[in-house]
């Protein structure tokens, strides 16, 4: 199997960052974090070697899961006239996990912050890559809004996307919001992510023809 040139990106983020982890595993608590309240507290605990290889191990298999897609999804060739923008994503989402990874060492090496906030931007990224993706996808069963409309008609489709994309980034703008109430970050990033969803299927029913 050949790998593409962003797969193979990704591959190299996964392998340094398990290295550096690796490195790292002596000098971390026997007793780490794990998870973090809605205002930003730690609230849960695991043992060393879980709490530090979960995310990156994440991180493995949604990139086996993305690297499978693209090539046994039944519209292959749709797909590959937006790869390079695929890939792109696949390598801003392996990041998002590193970057978890980090804010998480960090808080178990002594450093304080408020996660909720750290966790903030990572979210607007992530957010802000999906909106530069779906404005580049063709029909696929995999990648974009999938509805009956937009599968059946590739113009609904062109219009259903790059309506979304704009969106997108206005949910990217949202999810900055928890830098200013970080008790509030699932709000900002899960109601306009909804809001979002429901208003393009229903934008695709509008202009649909059939």
């Amino acid at each position: 199997m050949k790998l593409r040139r962003g797969e193979l990106i990704s591959i190299l983020i996964l392998f340094i960052f398990f290295t550096v982890l690796y490195f790292l595993m002596p000098i971390l608590p026997d007793r780490m974090i794990s998870h973090w309240g809605m205002d930003g507290r730690p609230n849960g605990w695991m043992p060393k070697g879980p709490a530090v290889f979960l995310m990156p191990c994440i991180g493995v298999f949604m990139l086996l899961l993305f690297m499978a897609i693209t090539r046994f999804e039944p519209a292959r060739s749709n797909m590959e006239s937006f790869i390079g923008a695929f890939d792109t994503f696949v390598n801003i989402f392996i990041l998002f996990f590193v970057y978890v990874s980090c804010i998480m060492l960090a808080s178990n090496m002594g450093i304080k912050f408020d996660f909720a906030e750290a966790m903030a931007p990572a979210f607007a990224g992530l957010m802000y890559a999906i909106s530069l993706l779906i404005e580049k996808t063709k029909p696929n069963l995999i990648v974009g809004i999938r509805t009956k409309e937009t599968l059946n008609d590739p113009e609904v489709w062109q219009k259903v996307h790059s309506k979304g994309g704009q969106l997108f980034r206005y949910c990217a703008l949202a999810c900055l919001g928890g830098l200013f109430l970080p008790g509030f970050l699932p709000v900002f990033m899960l109601v306009p992510l909804f809001v979002t969803s429901v208003y393009l299927a229903s934008y695709a029913k509008k202009i649909s023809k059939h």
